[in-house]
């Protein structure tokens, strides 16, 4: 992406720690570290004294699941890069919503307030606002739209972290530049992009609990995003119907950066009529005989 682009995205090999901060949830990650070596992954389970060493502004815990390969980037960046990318390799065209896509047997029509596109194939991966038109693909339109807060912390001093950190449903990201993101609230149904003091306040009491000894931390800023989340708590990646015609890229959640790259390898098989390795056809949309065109 570098060669195409020459943006920097900022990735960082720098681990991840999943705190146990009771005996069953040790119990859990012990199970989790165990299934992953079995699988070929470099997962370890370390005790509470290896993580006080490894990280001194945790709280007490009961060991934690530390997966040194994962890493981090700078999420901003990756958006501008993959869209400097596809503006090299493909028409983009901003500023022009869709508003309609109609299939007929032989293309896909997608409408716009002042064009209609002509293809074979459409792809939906328009994230938490794909559900104006999965009724068009004979899909139910059953994604939630989650609003999730975020915020940044800047240490003081010498008190640092240097691996990410996570428990529950927060976590805790050092960046290049020292600074800290704080994620996520969970609230459903809501599209606002509004930072609220309930949300803000999550986020904060968290970085109180997980890391006290980062209470000191300078707030910066905060921001919001929206997650696309299906009942199955599991993306769709693939083809809707017999005919080929729609695919969609949705449901991924908290896990779209992560995701995309394996999600893009998927399509492109797809399109391409390559064969899909087994794990990633757990993915595919189930299509009922009802459904085929």
């Amino acid at each position: 992406l570098f060669d195409l682009t020459g943006i920097e995205i900022e990735l960082t090999p720098n681990g991840i720690l999943r705190l146990a901060r009771t005996t069953e949830e040790a119990a859990q990650l012990q199970e989790t570290a165990a299934w992953q070596q079995l699988h070929g992954g470099s997962a370890m389970f370390l005790t509470s004294t290896q993580i006080a060493a490894m990280e001194t502004s945790v709280c007490e815990t009961f060991g934690g699941l530390f997966l040194a390969k994962d890493g981090n980037v700078n999420a901003a960046l990756v958006t501008r890069a993959v869209g400097k990318a596809a503006s090299l390799t493909a028409d983009v065209i901003e500023g022009s919503p869709v508003y309609d896509i109609v299939f007929s047997p032989t293309e896909v029509t997608v409408r716009t307030a002042t064009e209609q596109y002509h293809a074979e194939k459409v792809i939906l991966a328009n994230g938490a606002f794909a559900n104006q038109f999965l009724p068009s693909m004979h899909m139910p339109p059953s994604l939630i739209p989650v609003k999730g807060q975020l915020l940044r912390i800047q240490p003081s001093g010498h008190v640092k972290l240097t691996r990410t950190i996570s428990h529950g449903h927060f976590y805790f990201v050092p960046k290049r530049d020292g600074t800290i993101i704080v994620g996520a609230t969970e609230e459903p149904e809501l599209l606002s992009h509004i930072n609220t003091v309930s949300g803000l306040s999550q986020l904060l009491l968290a970085v109180q609990d997980v890391l006290p000894g980062l209470r000191d931390a300078a707030f910066v800023d905060a921001w919001t995003g929206i997650r696309p989340l299906l009942p199955t708590r599991e993306p769709l990646i693939g083809p809707v119907d017999a005919s080929s015609q729609a695919l969609v890229a949705i449901g991924h959640f908290r896990n779209g950066i992560l995701l995309a790259p394996v999600t893009a390898e998927i399509i492109v098989s797809l399109i391409e009529g390559k064969a899909l390795l087994a794990h990633h056809k757990a993915f595919i949309p189930q299509i009922p005989v009802s459904q085929v065109r």
